[in-house]
């Protein structure tokens, strides 16, 4: 890992902090955008979780319904965020995990609706962080992380 601050003499008089640039390297080099790596194989576990295609479509009322958890429609959203915050504080992964493109092949799948909710809506199209608000809106309903190690040798084949 490399750390650069710019000067912090050019920043004396400016008003706001010099800028600070933080990089990771340890998953080989960028090929391209869509994350893959040249000449170094991703080093972890690949982790996939999904949920039905039509959940997609599916309020918080309706979410929680799946879920076998009753709630009125005005609190519904509240209840079906607790329950992924809660939820997310369980699973036995790192506070951030690189979000890989749909369609690679993995070694492990969550099939729990609930974890894959949580790892869906913890989500952007880069990026899964368990601190994140969920996005309860489903963008989509499959999802596939990086697992680094050690935390990759705790996952196991379809848990939790």
């Amino acid at each position: 890992m490399t750390v650069q601050h710019e000067s912090p003499d050019l920043a004396q008089n400016m008003g706001f902090r010099p800028r600070t640039e933080v990089r990771f390297s340890g998953l080989g080099r960028p090929e391209n955008a869509r994350g893959f790596c040249r000449n170094a194989p991703p080093r972890g576990t690949l982790l996939a979780a999904s949920l039905p295609a039509e959940w997609r479509a599916y309020k918080p009322r309706r979410l929680l319904e799946e879920l076998g958890v009753k709630a009125s429609a005005a609190k519904a959203e509240q209840v079906l965020t607790d329950l992924i915050n809660a939820h997310a504080q369980t699973l036995p992964l790192p506070d951030g995990l690189v979000v890989l493109p749909r369609g690679v092949d993995t070694t492990c799948h969550w099939s729990d609706p609930l974890t894959a909710l949580v790892l869906i809506t913890k989500s952007s199209s880069a990026v899964w962080l368990r601190a994140k608000n969920p996005q309860l809106r489903l963008a989509w309903h499959e999802i596939t992380l990086l697992v680094p190690a050690p935390w990759d040798a705790t996952l196991q084949k379809d848990a939790p």
